[in-house]
This record gives structure tokens, sequence and C-alpha cells, in this order.
């Protein structure tokens, strides 16, 4: 059976840019000024389709645009960078290398050591400033308009969100001049993580290091308050507690960006990730596959079952293995007796949501997340009632809620008379999949919902949701108000249908609305940005009575009953919406069945739920 401390083997593995989940992200208060900067600066069809972020994307490039010209980095807490990034597992040492090309630097001026472009490590606290921008820790190597630049901030800790202010931003030039003419000039970037330390090296197209010590410099040991230092032509910086939470959090972020007007394309052939078994400290991993045992020792060739892993965790990653599970009863995520806050991963070593399938096998059963700080990621729930979180502080991060008898994805107490204190808040569901979810009702399973009892802080994330038997996002309200809901990025097409291969789409009973915003008159302020509605059964977009909504950016296309329908009736309340971009079109040539075999062949359901 082996030993309880028996270390797992991590398998060292080298990856191009397509084997990875890449996100495409505009991080600052100037995204809507910088996003209509670049329209009007890219008139052409093609790219005029950068919509979620300032990045235009081809087969052979990825190339990251100026969101505005005041655009830079800066050290009051939040970011105004346009960035291309992946989450890696913190199980492993990382190096991240890349060709990167610059095509544009400012064309007048000095810079302010602001601006420019790199390859970084982030390490995001998911918590907000009081500005209501994130803070994060991150390290980057890189260039601006005549300068190298390599940059650390640090200092952003685990603590209440109005607590956080131990903020700094150091950063250093070596002094060699990059070449600024009019054609662009190729650079090697390389930033590599290695146990409790952080390094970058980067060489223009003539290999000269562009991460030397400056001429004029003695060529020694230089240090910047402790916080990072350079030897030679390399930067290092310590990871620890006091700059990066990296190695606690278990999952880090590495990726490249663009601030200030600068302009720079990433081959895609070129870029490379380097995985290689954490060097320090022990491996927090508990292994788990369908066939497991309780008497196991959770490694990778002697795994546990689910449940034990459940059980015995204290704050190790659980890790499934692929396969089919099927629990005999609800799969349960309560409360662990840990450190504060800290978050336990139950993750898929494959990363392929379709590899590893919690089936309850029409059972009334559910994998409920009743505690708090639990994360789960790259899986697919089918089979029972779906995924229900009655917590606080959990995430769910690219899961598939598929083919189940109820809402896919839940924020709700089950007790409808227990007091806010215990509703479930600050939760965040993001790049997850909600389909072909029915009742036998056919009127109450939605895709994505938060509603009647459900605290604040609560947000959805690049989620989609489609063919579901009533709403695809449902935040209806009821006797009393809930906590205000984020939507960004997420997509809502063909609820209040199912499919069948003989009949095509057929209507349920359910209502049928793309995203329902209210309920009962109570004012909400919910909000909803860069969201897309398309050929719902009712309206794309509706009030449901709620007074108080923002829409940014919006588009709801081909709705059956209305793209979008707000009213107040029987309320007293003075309505406060706001309505900023939103973009309605019916098309004569709109193809319902059409939609929906594009979305289940993209998303690759058929495989899932065979």
């Amino acid at each position: 059976m082996g030993t309880t401390d028996r270390k797992p083997e991590l398998k060292e593995s080298t990856l191009s840019y397509n084997d990875l989940k890449w996100k495409k992200k505009y991080l600052g208060p100037l995204y809507v000024h910088g996003f209509k900067d670049v329209l009007r600066r890219r008139r052409s069809k093609e790219r005029a389709k950068v919509n979620k972020s300032v990045v235009l994307e081809t087969a052979d490039t990825v190339t990251l645009l100026p969101g505005s010209k005041t655009t830079k980095i800066t050290d009051c807490g939040y970011d105004m960078l346009s960035c291309c990034y992946t989450g890696i597992s913190a199980a492993y040492d990382v190096e991240l290398s890349a060709t990167v090309i610059v095509e544009r630097f400012l064309e007048d001026g000095f810079p302010t050591y602001q601006e420019g472009f790199g390859l970084f490590v982030r390490d995001s606290m998911e918590l907000e400033s009081a500005s209501g921008y994130p803070y994060s820790n991150m390290a980057l190597a890189g260039g601006c308009l005549g300068e190298t630049n390599y940059f650390v901030r640090s200092g952003v800790t685990e603590k209440e969100r109005e607590e956080i202010s131990n903020f700094s931003l150091k950063k250093r030039s070596s002094g060699q001049r990059f070449r600024t003419a009019d054609e662009p000039h190729v650079y090697q970037i390389r930033v590599k993580m290695s146990g409790q330390q952080l390094s970058a090296e980067m060489l223009d197209e003539n290999g000269t290091d562009m991460l030397a010590p400056d001429a004029q410099a003695d060529g020694g040991e230089i240090k910047d308050d402790g916080v990072f230092t350079q030897s030679g032509s390399t930067y290092t910086i310590p990871i620890g507690k006091e700059n990066f939470l990296i190695r606690d959090k278990r999952r880090y972020y590495i990726g490249f960006l663009v601030a200030g007007n600068s302009q720079i394309a990433i081959r895609k052939k070129s870029v490379t990730v380097k995985l290689t078994p954490a060097s320090a400290g022990k491996e927090n991993i508990l292994y788990v596959s369908p066939e497991g045992s309780p008497s196991a020792d959770g490694s990778r060739d002697c795994p546990f079952d689910l449940e034990t892993a459940i059980a015995r965790t204290k704050g190790e990653t659980i890790m499934l293995l692929p396969g089919r599970y099927l629990p005999e009863s609800d799969v349960v995520l309560g409360s662990r007796r840990l450190l504060e806050k800290q978050i336990c991963t139950i993750t898929a070593e494959s990363g392929r949501r379709e590899d590893t399938v919690i089936d309850f096998a029409g059972k009334d059963s559910a994998l409920k997340i009743t505690g708090d700080y639990w994360r789960l990621e790259g899986i697919t729930v089918t089979g029972g009632m779906g995924i229900q979180i009655s917590g606080k502080h959990n995430q769910l991060e690219r899961c598939l809620s598929v083919r189940n008898r109820e809402t896919g994805i839940l924020i709700r107490h089950p007790d409808n008379n227990a007091g806010r204190q215990e509703w479930p808040a600050y939760n965040r569901i993001e790049s997850c999949i909600s389909c072909l979810n029915m009742d036998a009702s056919e009127c109450n399973a939605d895709g994505f919902a938060c509603k009647v009892t459900a605290g604040r802080g609560n947000e959805f994330v690049n989620c989609v949701s489609f063919l579901n038997s009533d709403d695809g996002f449902d935040l209806f309200t009821k006797n009393k108000s809930i906590g205000a809901v984020k939507l960004t990025s997420c997509e809502s097409c063909l609820n209040g249908y199912f499919y069948s291969g003989e009949s095509g789409l057929v209507q349920t009973k359910g209502n049928g609305t793309g995203f329902k915003l209210g309920g009962s008159g109570i004012k909400t302020r919910h909000i909803v940005r860069d969201c897309t509605a398309q050929g719902n059964k009712d309206a794309g977009f509706t009030s449901n009575s709620n007074p108080s909504i923002t829409l940014i950016n919006c588009r709801s296309l081909n709705n059956q009953k209305g793209n979008v329908r707000f009213y107040y009736s029987g309320i007293r309340t003075i309505p406060e919406k706001i309505i900023k971009g939103f973009l309605a079109v019916d098309d004569p040539d709109y193809n319902g069945e059409e939609l929906c075999r594009n979305l289940l062949e993209h998303y690759d359901i058929e495989t899932v739920i065979q």
C-alpha cells in the first residue's frame, strides 16, 4: 500500500501555445474608452471583432494592442494593460519563453518607465480595492521605448478587502537602448519560476543580452530594497510570503502584456511552456480515480476514491484521474479545519473536462458545495441535480454541467428562512458551460441561477448557457432583495428549447429567457457587461420588474419574444436602469437548428454525454 508520505510523481512536459487555455483581457478603468479607440483605428470587419479584449489573434500570431494613449502600469492598485494569460498549477515549476515582435512604440516623448511590454507571472488575490479594481502581485521582464524594463509589484497579502494597503511597485531599467527605427524588432524573452525563485532573461535578434547590467555600472550585484537582485544578466526575485502567495494559492498565471501606446505580436509556434515537478517543498496532492480505495495512500499509483479524498484533505489539491465517477449519493464539499481562507482545489489531471465526469446516473443527488474556499476546475457533472453552491468564496472554472434534472449551476441557500449572514456570497463561476438541463416539469432547470437566498459578491465570467428547459441565467428575487450579481462576457442561447436528433429543436414548458435579471419589483443593482443573448424562446434580456439594472456593451439577437424587455409595473421605486452600447438585431436568415448544431459541435457536448 505504500506509506502516507509517499511523494506523488508529476510528469515533466513541454506545452505549445495551443495546448493551453489562454484568456484575453483588458485590465483597467479605461476599458470602454480604450476599446472605442481601437475600433476607430481598426475599421476593417476582421479587426472589429475585438469585443472582449484588446487582442487580435490569427492562426500564427497573437497581437496585443494598446487600449489608450494614457494606458500605463501604475502603483496605485490596478493595472491598465492588454494581456493574454493562462493559469498553471503551482505543483509545477514553470518556464515560459516566446518570440516577441515589437511592432510599434510611442512615436514621441520620453518614457516614464510605465509603458512597455513583456512576459509576466501574476499572483491575483481575486479581491478588489476601494476603487473597484483588482490588486495583484506581479513580476515582468520586457521593455519600453529606449529602455529595458523589469519590475515587481509586491506586498499584497490575504487580508480583508478594506485592509489591503501594503502595496509597492519596484522597477529598474538596465540602460540598454532599444533601436527605435520604424521596422519591427524581435526579442526572445524567458520567465522562469523554480522553487522559491523567479528569474527572467531577454535577448534581441542579434543575441545581445538586453537585461545585462549597464555599461556604466560596476557589473556587480544590484539590489532594490531586497525585492529583487541582478547578478550578471539575470534578474531574480525571492518568492516568499511577504512578496507573493503563489505557492500557497496552488495556482498562478503566466502570459504576455502590453501597456502604453505600444503594440506587440507573439509568434504562437515560438511559445513553449515547460513544466517540471515543483522543486521546493512536499507535493500537496491527493490522487483520486474511479477505481480508488479508502485504504489507499493517495499517490498516483495508489489513489483514493473521491469521497475519501474529500474527507481527508487538509488543504491538499485533490487530483482527479480521467474516468467516469459514479457516486452513490451527494458529493458534499463541506467545512474544513484549515488555515483561515485556505483554498482547496479539486481538479482534473488531464485538464479536459470531457475526460473527467461525475455521473449521478439518474439519482436525486448533486455536487453540493456547502463549505467555504473550495475550488473546482476542469470537470463535468451530469445525470443528477447539478452543482449547488451554498457556501462562500468558492470558485468554479472550466466546468461543464450537462443533462441534469435541475439547474446546472445554482447559487442559493436551500433554506428560504435562513438569515442573510448565512446566504452564499463571493462565489466566482468562470469559463463554465451549463446546457441540456431539464427537470421533469420542464419549467425549473436554468443553466445558471443566483437567486432568492443569495448574498453579495457573486459573479459569472465568460460562462455559456444553452438548451436548458427554463432560463439561461436566472437572478430571480422573491420577497426580499438578494446581493447584486456581476455577469461579464457570458452567453445565453436557445434556452426554453430541447434538442433531439430526430425532432430537432422542441419548445419546453419553461420561460426560456436569456438573462432574467430580477423579480417581485425589488431593486437589485445587477451589472451585466459584454454579454450576448441569442435565439432564446422568450426575451433576450428582461428586467423581470427589477428597477435597477446596468447593461454595458451587450448584444441580443433573434430572441423570439423580444431582444430586450424592461418593465417596472406595480412598484413605487423610480427606475435606475443604465444601458450603454446595447445592440439588438433580428436577422431574417437566422436558423435556430444551425445555431444548435454549431453549439453542440463547438463545445463537443456529444462526446461527454455518450
